[in-house]
């Protein structure tokens, strides 16, 4: 399935970095609906949404759902790491996870690292 380009433009710049904040996505006859907020792909969906009971379940059990899931049947997370693939395949294209070596520091020089690298991405 195609994603509709409008919808998909900006939303997949930072799909190679680690986070998690994916966007959401759905399968309507030839075209894959993509869009950060959720409740606006609620609306846009033609068929009326059921609660997916494994969804609950994993949100009451474990305050997350596994994988791509969400509390809606039909509509899932973006995968980590993954935009849609540029042939409109209705596919995935994985980024690959960056190299982090084997460095190993003493743990103040370890921490300010980290300290200092968090105070970038604030930044």
């Amino acid at each position: 399935m195609p994603a509709r380009k409008k919808q998909v433009d900006g939303l997949f710049e930072g799909f190679d970095h680690l986070g998690f904040i994916q966007p959401y996505w759905f399968d309507s006859e030839q075209v894959r609906e993509v869009d950060r907020d959720f409740a606006a792909l609620i609306r846009r969906r033609p068929e009326p949404s059921t609660i997916d009971p494994a969804g609950v379940v994993e949100i009451i059990s474990r305050y997350f759902f596994f994988a791509d899931r969400t509390v809606i049947q039909g509509v899932s997370r973006a995968p980590w790491m993954a935009r849609p693939d540029a042939a409109g395949r209705g596919g995935w294209e994985y980024a690959d996870v960056p190299a982090h070596g084997s460095q190993m520091l003493p743990v103040e020089q370890a921490a300010q690292s980290l300290f200092d690298r968090v105070q970038r991405e604030a930044a």
